[in-house]
């Protein structure tokens, strides 16, 4: 007997499930069968049976397509228990008969895809052929009985037909069938025939809230009925009947096909079930299609939500197919208190995750009793949204914390562990790059197995920056991808520059076995090298391992004991890897009941595994916490709040392109299932399942140019539904429900009277500063009433480095050395290609290039030395970029040795001057005194201040045979020259005085504005110039430590520069006998 309970909610239809199964008790012994539509729904059942009977067993949840197999071959001896046209059976046969077509005409648009596309391209168009002969299957079989026998079908395109024809022949051959009658046909007749057979079917089928069934297997399950109990429960969103609905699209359509029928004359009640419910229309009727025969019952359960709030009365419209006895919506209604109907906009979907929870916290508070876990949060691209949950409700305070789960993720790369296993699959055509290598071994299943930790790693990554390591592991590898035979920048390079490093001893020059070498490792980090390289070399053996060729099943072996060799999985990772385990078994089993037994390369593997991946995402299950998942898995599942996001315009319903060879697409019947209709029903069953608030939210506005963005078509059709009952029509509803947010969170309009409202004080103290005009008071604030305090130690007890690092940079050594104050410059990414230039900045590559020059070194042996060490590009074209950089700079030094005395040995010292005591010490001096050659066209303030100290000192030390005289020499004219001072000591004091005054705040200038102020003071506009910011610079005030001391402030020009730039720089000028 058939039986169909139909009805509105699936709690009602639950309740009499649970009622079914009291009324008849099986056995102990005896399996219940329940057909379910997804593991959510399973799971949900699996809680109310258990809250009924105490316990949940014995009841066997079965998807539908496996349900009725197994049934098949239960009653057919010659029915295997899985089917030989499974898709991934199929997969693994098509590609197999790809690989060997005739050389018929027929075939040829497959053979010219195949020879371009390769082994890849063949194993995805198995894939998608094997999805479109499964459709064929189940929705079309009459094509592929007639294909069967030869006949074609008289399809269009023909040519398609025909190559799908003979393909499909194949395909049945090779399965070694003759007979392809579908098994539902001969269990029909033996059940009719063979008492025995009926015997063998299930004492009571049940399918419990299928969203879709295909006509075939309803038929199917409409036989057995004639001879067993099944139980079919059906979520029916209308009490009415509605078969005959069609959407406001369709009845126009229809109206312009004949002129005689007018538009009033055709159904369009309700539209939004006209538009939504096209999918649970069509298997409704083909459900109780089946009723009508004597054994049928049919037993209808709904629930009227009533109209007490916005989300009621639309959900009742819906049962009753119209607004019936329902007076139009006043705008009271409209603006209720709850807002149980809730529409936001947003400027991307970060902000939509931040809005969500600032507005589940408001539900929270307004709504009794709710729980995290009575809340749903539905999204198109669960993959996509998954980082930006975490970054959202992962870090959330304390206070505003709200438990919650991610499930469903689909992607092959979704996890750590699973991407990391990726990653070793791609090993054989990797590059090996550095950041890569690095991703991998950041993993925690990685690092497990090698034993590293958080600073081991950020010692690995240093090493692997500054040895110059890129991509490629040696000379050969980089071949392989038709680029020169070059080792530099490659793994072997980088490692043999640490390990010659560590091995040569200390007092050596950088250069050994003409490679110039990293000198940082020592003591317990060759511990650390130790383990990096142990990790390299077990992926280099593994990609020589993946090369080779293998059958699947050899493959599914190699791929086991890899899972085991280079991964060891924590207990965060044990759920991925027991996935990864079965997906590899699955794939074996697949292999063997296609009797697949040639060798394939990886990549045909690793494209079926990451389609098993994306196949056997666990879906989302309900759980004890806020549950964010894809659209569809929970459907139909009720909970008191139900939120689906992301609903942008063009991006849901999802459309997706039909295959140019899918004739199902190019010829469509009633009952065909298509991913918009999925989606539609599926944000219908959403908006029914809500119990208490029902909450959309888009992207309304582009994050870029605040340009006004379409919502989904959905979400426009509800606003339209709801306007035609409101008084007020359209802008009525968007006025109540539709909520427009701010692209900051910190908005002021958050936190005055109005719609918008947020929960979280940090952005609240914000948008106070900004309606205040007021910012976080920088450190200037706070050191306009008091001073630092200062030690006597540390006021008169001092370097030259100190005093000259306070006088270049007064806000960098205020911040940094007096209050510990660092700017953190961030993680760097690495590189992972060779450089293609000379370093930029050119600073410390000119200033190697102007050592080794002063040196004596020439062309040749400074050219042999930049190629021993990493900053250069390959080949000619770093010779070229190194030769045009290199000959100015040796002319330069040429210049420099041939006016310049013989250098004579550095002089330490220590000085009492006044109550200071200083102490460095003074290199690149002559005979003739400082010597300071500059390879630079231009002398900056900062070559002024570094030389007017060292000079003040000579000038007081006079050492012996060194005259008091200072020439700082750049290029061309530019000369900085100072012969004896004769009041140098009162200039040192005041230099360390106004390095004292630095200690307690940081002196109000920097060097360059100031020393153009004292340079021509009567001339403040250049200064100005200098130190704000320009159309072509960012100005000198663009420091990032002066940017900070003044923060949230205009950083004009410091009303004290004037003073001290003439006493700082004045006396240089002054004393100046030659300067640029």
């Amino acid at each position: 007997m058939l039986k169909v309970v139909h009805g509105n909610r699936l709690e009602p239809l639950a309740g009499e499930l649970m009622r079914s199964l009291l009324e008849v008790p099986a056995s102990p012994f005896e399996v219940e069968t329940v057909v379910v539509p997804s593991l959510g729904v399973a799971r949900w059942l699996q809680y109310r049976v258990a809250d009924v009977f105490g316990v949940c067993m014995q009841i066997e949840f079965a998807f539908a397509a496996q349900f009725v197999w197994q049934t098949f071959a239960r009653l057919l001896d010659d029915v295997p228990r899985r089917s030989p046209f499974d898709v991934q059976v199929m997969t693994l046969r098509l590609y197999a008969q790809l690989g060997r077509l005739p050389a018929s005409e027929v075939y040829a648009p497959l053979r010219r895809y195949i020879e371009q596309a390769g082994e890849q391209g063949r194993i995805q168009l198995a894939e998608k052929l094997a999805q479109v002969f499964d459709r064929y299957l189940v929705y079309r079989p009459e094509w592929v009985q007639s294909w069967a026998a030869g006949q074609l079908c008289g399809l269009t395109p023909s040519s398609t037909e025909r190559w799908q024809l003979g393909l499909w022949r194949r395909l049945v051959e090779d399965a070694g069938l003759r007979d392809l009658q579908h098994p539902a046909e001969i269990v029909a007749a033996r059940l009719r025939d063979d008492v025995d057979a009926r015997r063998q079917l299930p004492r009571r089928i049940r399918l419990f809230a299928l969203p879709t069934l295909p006509p075939q297997y309803v038929r199917a399950v409409a036989d057995m009925a004639q001879y067993t109990d099944v139980e079919c429960y059906v979520l029916n969103p209308c009490r009415q009947y509605w078969g005959d609905l069609m959407s406001e699209r369709a009845s126009a359509r229809m109206a312009l096909r004949d002129a005689a029928s007018s538009a009033s004359g055709i159904e369009v009640a309700h539209p939004l079930l006209a538009s939504w419910g096209t999918q649970a229309r069509d298997h409704l009727a083909e459900v109780l299609q089946q009723t009508d025969t004597a054994t049928a019952t049919e037993q209808p359960m709904f629930v009227d939500p009533g109209t007490s709030t916005l989300l009621h009365r639309l959900q009742r419209s819906l049962l009753e197919l119209g607004p019936v006895a329902m007076p139009p919506l006043a705008a009271a209604q409209l603006h209720e208190p709850l807002r149980s109907l809730q529409v936001h906009a947003c400027h991307s979907l970060t902000r939509q995750l931040e809005v969500l929870h600032d507005q589940l916290l408001t539900l929270f508070d307004q709504l009794p009793g709710l729980r995290p876990q009575d809340v749903l949060v539905m999204m198109p691209d669960v993959d996509e949204a998954a980082p930006l949950i975490d970054a959202v409700f992962g870090a959330a305070t304390a206070e505003h914390r709200i438990g919650y789960s991610i499930t469903g993720r689909a992607a092959a790369d979704s996890t750590p562990l699973l991407s990391a296993f990726d990653t070793l699959l791609k090993l054989p055509a990797s590059r090996f790059a550095a950041d890569e290598v690095f991703d991998h071994l950041q993993v925690p299943a990685v690092r497990e197995r090698y034993g590293l930790g958080v600073s081991e790693l950020d010692s690995i990554r240093q090493w692997i920056g500054e040895s110059g390591v890129r991509w490629g592991l040696d000379a050969a590898h980089r071949s392989t991808f038709d680029l020169p035979s070059e080792a530099r920048h490659s793994w072997v390079d980088g490692l043999m520059r640490l390990l010659l490093g560590y091995a040569a001893p200390s007092d050596r020059v950088d250069l050994v076995a003409g490679l110039q070498v990293y000198e940082d490792i020592e003591g317990t980090q060759t511990a650390i090298a130790g383990k990096l390289l142990r990790a390299l070399g077990d992926l280099v053996r593994l990609r020589d391992d993946l090369r080779q060729m293998r059958s699947v099943a050899g493959w599914c072996d190699r791929l086991s004991r890899m899972l085991e060799e280079q991964l060891s999985p924590t207990t965060d990772d044990e759920s991925d890897a027991h996935r990864l385990r079965q997906v590899i078994a699955q794939l074996r089993d697949d292999a063997d009941a296609a009797g697949h037994r040639d060798a394939v390369p990886l990549d045909v593997v690793r494209q079926l595994i990451a389609s098993q991946l994306a196949g056997s995402s666990p879906g989302g299950v309900p759980g004890g916490a806020l549950t964010f998942t894809g659209i569809g898995p929970l459907r139909g599942l009720p909970y008191r709040v139900i939120a689906v996001i992301g609903l942008d315009g063009g991006r849901f319903p999802r459309n997706p392109a039909v295959s140019e060879f899918d004739l199902l697409g190019r010829h469509p019947r009633r009952g065909d299932r298509s991913r918009g209709q999925d989606d539609r029903g599926a944000f219908l069953d959403a908006l029914l399942a809500a119990r208490d608030v029902f909450y959309v939210s888009y992207t309304g506005r582009s994050i870029r140019t605040n340009q006004v963005m379409p919502p989904s078509v959905l979400v426009a059709e509800l606003l339209d539904q709801l306007a035609r009952d409101a008084e007020g029509g359209r802008p009525a509803v968007d006025a109540a429900l539709l909520t427009e947010h701010p692209l900051q969170p910190f908005s002021p309009r958050y936190f005055v009277p109005g719609p918008l409202h947020s929960h979280a004080r940090d952005f609240r103290d914000a948008a106070r500063c900004i309606v205040s005009a007021q910012r976080p008071p920088p450190v200037s604030d706070v050191l306009d009433s008091q001073r630092l305090p200062v030690s006597d130690e540390l006021a008169r007890q001092l370097t030259l480095d100190r005093l000259t690092g306070c006088l270049r940079n007064p806000y960098r050594f205020f911040l940094r050395d007096r209050l510990g104050i660092r700017i953190d410059p961030g993680e760097q990414q690495l590189a992972s290609e060779e450089p293609l230039a000379l370093p930029d900045p050119r600073w410390d590559f000119e200033r190697e290039l102007l050592d080794l020059a002063m040196d004596g070194h020439d062309e040749r042996t400074i050219h042999q030395r930049f190629r021993a060490g990493i900053t250069l590009p390959h080949g000619g074209w770093g010779d070229h970029l190194l030769a045009s950089a290199a000959r100015p700079v040796i002319e330069f030094a040429e210049q420099v040795r041939t006016e310049r005395a013989a250098a004579l040995p550095a002089l330490p010292f220590e000085l009492r001057i006044g109550q200071y005591t200083l102490s460095g010490v003074i290199d690149q001096l002559t005979a003739e005194g400082l010597y300071l050659p500059r390879y630079t066209h231009k002398l900056s303030a900062h070559d002024w201040l570094h030389a007017w100290p060292r000079h003040l000192l000579l000038c007081l030390l006079r050492p012996d045979g060194i005259q008091p005289r200072c020439l700082v020499r750049g290029c061309g004219d530019q000369r900085l020259e100072w012969a004896e001072v004769p009041d140098a000591e009162s200039h040192l004091l005041t230099l360390l005085d106004t390095y004292q005054d630095g200690l307690q705040a940081p002196l109000p200038y920097l060097p360059k504005t100031a020393l153009q102020f004292a340079d021509e003071p009567d001339r403040p506009d250049k200064a100005e110039k200098i130190w704000a910011p320009g159309y072509n610079s960012d100005g000198e005030s663009a420091d990032a430590y002066c940017r900070l001391f003044y923060r949230g402030q205009r950083v004009t020009l410091p009303d004290g520069l004037p003073a001290l730039a003439r006493r700082i720089f004045g006396p240089m000028i002054a004393a100046a006998r030659d300067r640029p």
